[in-house]
């Protein structure tokens, strides 16, 4: 949905969001995609080339900036870590820009430490001035991080002691502060007032009078301080969980306490992105979701890391210890952890996810050339149109159109909430004339998704399955060459939508055959019982 609408909009077009299908994305993020495909072409490979650039570039920059701000055991655990992170590498690996997110974030922090190394040079606070208007840019969620940022600068006496501070701090504070809202105001208020995205993500707000507070207490915690590295984690003991927020709260703890001159900078810049996130929660400001707060991960990695250089060196015994022995230990933790993730790393390298495999399904049935029909589930629009479209001359009416019918609010949104009624004979409209056959697109089936919630109506609207049956059975009878065959194309849907359809098919006396399966993604083919003259087998 993503790349469809950077693909389809010009530079300008991208500022102007939200974008195709309800995406929203930072305009610096779109403006480099679009660069992308504007000199190597429409693909998979240039779509997903900046993404995994910051995914690589996250690995030295964490290093970097912790080995300055915490030093080299902290910053080899924050590093393992980030390298091991199923959620990173899935993300550097996907058309979307939360490992930008990521990556900005350990740029910020390794900006910080420039200045904290060197207050008094005024190329410092210019490179720091840089580095946060391009992650404001490049990361919506940077606010956070820059006002941690601020605060860590103002908390650091090294920076208090050098002359002109405050004039800098007030003069990059600034000019953040109104990039940011010169942003939200001219591209991103609308995405986030949208009345979808409300209802959509209403259930992943920290809303202090929610009956279920506790329970999304839970979650949020669950995402922001384990999610970004275990994917897997909602199937972890209590006892895990418990152990994971006590680490990262005696990271903390151990942030706020270290004596050094640049304690407390540190503590503010790890800690208060986390914090900030929590309040702007629950006033209803920002979803806590995994995705949503990768850009945290940096943060949260680094405080793991406090948390274990000063478990080992607590205890007095401890710091009595040879320097090679401390380091043995401290290996062997990091081997621990190593061990521990390296498989579910390696397994995933060797069988990556690929939640719908969708290109080579379409290109197996683009060589065929059928003039059958094709009905297009409502969820797979987008897909569709993605991998259909010749990108060297594309149909831009067929892809406007589709992104204005299948977006939200259109009647064919793969997410539209219930009709509230039986759905009669509706959306007859609804097919496009493409490279000689006719594409039938589907209407909503009414079950919409929401984050973290249960989904309203478990089942399609009433009558749904039957009036799109109904669509597919008259484009097959309206054929001029007395076919009787049609495509059927389903993405993006959990089976209950799939299984009315395929049943309201087969109910008909129609025969149905699957053609090809792969990874959420099927074509079926669609035999009707029809005469030449669009008469069924009885001559009815």
């Amino acid at each position: 949905m993503l790349s469809l609408g950077i693909v389809t909009h010009s530079f300008a077009g991208l500022t102007r969001q939200p974008l195709d299908y309800g995406q929203t994305a930072p305009v610096l993020f779109l403006w480099c995609q679009r660069l992308a495909i504007s000199l190597a072409g429409v693909s998979e490979w240039t779509l997903r080339a900046l993404p995994l650039a910051f995914g690589l570039l996250l690995l030295p920059l964490l290093w970097s900036a912790g080995r300055r701000l915490l030093g080299e055991q902290a910053a080899l655990l924050a590093l393992l870590l980030a390298a091991l992170s199923q959620p990173l590498i899935y993300y550097s690996s996907e058309a979307k820009q939360y490992a930008a997110d990521a990556c900005f974030t350990a740029l910020l922090i390794h900006a910080v430490t420039v200045v904290l190394r060197a207050p008094a040079e005024a190329r410092s606070w210019r490179w720091l001035a840089a580095t946060g208007v391009l992650a404001a840019g490049f990361s919506q969620p940077s606010v956070f991080v820059l006002f941690a940022a601020c605060v860590a600068l103002a908390f650091s006496p090294p920076v208090r002691e050098a002359p002109r501070w405050r004039q800098r701090l007030a003069a990059v504070s600034t000019l953040w502060a109104a990039l940011c809202a010169l942003l939200f105001a001219t591209v991103y208020r609308a995405a986030a007032a949208s009345p979808y995205m409300q209802r959509v993500w209403a259930a992943v707000f920290l809303t202090p009078t929610a009956p279920d507070i506790a329970e999304r207490v839970h979650f949020s915690v669950r995402d922001v301080l384990l999610q970004t590295m275990l994917p897997d984690w909602p199937g972890a003991t209590p006892t895990a969980f418990v152990i994971g927020v006590l680490g990262y709260l005696a990271g903390a703890a151990a942030l706020w306490l270290r004596r050094t001159r640049d304690g407390r900078a540190a503590a503010a810049l790890l800690t208060l992105p986390v914090a900030g996130v929590f309040a702007a929660s629950a006033l209803g400001r920002y979803p806590i979701a995994t995705r949503l707060v990768l850009f945290l991960a940096p943060a949260v990695y680094l405080t793991y890391g406090a948390a274990v250089a000063a478990l080992l060196d607590a205890r007095p015994v401890v710091r009595t210890l040879p320097a090679w022995v401390r380091g043995l230990t401290y290996a062997a933790v990091l081997a621990l952890l190593v061990r521990w993730r390296l498989d579910g790393v390696l397994d995933e390298a060797r069988h990556p996810r690929r939640y719908e495999d969708t290109r080579d399904l379409i290109a197996s049935y683009s060589r065929q050339a059928s003039p059958d029909p094709v009905y297009i589930f409502a969820g797979g629009v987008p897909s569709w149109a993605f991998y259909t479209t010749d990108w060297s001359s594309p149909d831009t009416a067929r892809l406007t159109w589709m992104a204005r019918v299948a977006g939200p609010g259109g009647p064919a949104f793969g997410n539209r909430p219930s009709r509230r009624r039986r759905v009669g004979r509706e959306y007859d409209e609804l097919r496009y004339p493409s490279r000689g056959h006719e594409e039938i697109i589907g209407t909503g089936a009414g079950m919409e998704w929401r984050e973290r919630a249960n989904i309203p109506d478990p089942d399609p609207d009433e009558g749904w399955a039957e009036n799109e049956a109904r669509r597919l059975y008259e484009a097959v009878a309206r054929r001029a060459d007395g076919g009787r065959s049609a495509w059927v194309y389903f993405a993006h849907e959990g089976g209950t939508q799939r299984d009315a359809v395929l049943d309201a098919l087969r109910q008909s006396g129609t025969r149905v055959d699957i053609v090809r399966s792969a990874n959420g993604v099927v074509l079926y083919r669609a035999t009707f019982p029809l005469g030449r003259n669009g008469t069924d087998s009885s001559g009815r």
